[in-house]
């Protein structure tokens, strides 16, 4: 007996044979088919997980920005309360006449005044 081509029509089978066949072939289908949902489960979870890192990830830069932009205003605030408390010292370093150095300075130069007056009066006798 020699072997029949693939693409010549087969013999009249037995329905029994037919099926049995065809159920050989479709619990290789199903094995296979089993096979890849399981491999899609695992790619699902794997592909959660990186969602769940790139969040993560995503989160953490906004909170760095965040943080970075706070430390950027909390030095800009300091430097300005440098440059604040600087001039206050420039400026109070300078002569600044208080009420006290304002009293004595009116003194002296009210006994100033005394002095020249008494000695016109002396010299002019």
């Amino acid at each position: 007996m020699t072997m029949a081509s693939a693409i010549e029509p087969r013999e009249a089978e037995a329905m029994a044979i037919t099926l049995t066949r065809m159920e050989g072939k479709l619990d290789n289908v199903m094995e296979k088919v089993g096979d890849l949902r399981a491999e899609v489960t695992l790619h699902r979870v794997e592909i959660s997980k990186l969602q769940s890192t790139t969040q993560q990830l995503e989160s953490d830069m906004k909170g760095a920005e965040e943080a970075r932009t706070l430390a950027a205003a909390a030095v800009k605030a300091a430097d300005e309360a440098r440059v604040a408390a600087a001039k206050a010292q420039v400026d109070n370093s300078t002569q600044r006449w208080s009420p006290a150095m304002r009293l004595y300075a009116t003194l002296g130069a009210l006994a100033a005044l005394a002095t020249v007056i008494y000695y016109l009066i002396t010299v002019a006798q």
